[in-house]
């Protein structure tokens, strides 16, 4: 069973997609892991994705969506097209949302 995606995680996909300013979907003091480095605080989250949209281009398409282990927790899995090695990726985006904005973000394939 899949579940609708909450505002905040609908809006970082969408801006994401776009290539647009995803940081203001996090809380101040969010954290996101990706690619063995962790990016904390909305501006350390927005430098993170300036630099992943300059290096490439990608677009992801929601594959699924389940509840987490944790509260406010969200998996949404994404097919992952671009111009990185491979040209294609699944990827599970696991969202902690706190206060109607993202917590905590950990990407992982």
């Amino acid at each position: 069973m899949t579940h609708p995606l909450p505002a905040p995680i609908a809006g970082y996909i969408e801006e994401d997609n776009a290539g647009g300013d995803t940081a203001r979907w996090f809380a101040e003091d969010a954290e996101v892991r990706d690619e063995g480095s962790t990016h904390e605080g909305r501006e350390a989250i927005a430098t993170w994705k300036r630099a992943a949209h300059a290096a490439y281009d990608y677009r992801s398409a929601v594959t699924g969506v389940e509840p987490g282990a944790a509260e406010g927790q969200l998996i949404v899995t994404c097919h992952v097209t671009g111009s990185f090695p491979g040209g294609e990726v699944m990827l599970r985006y696991r969202f902690t949302l706190d206060d109607g904005l993202i917590a905590r973000l950990e990407i992982a394939p």
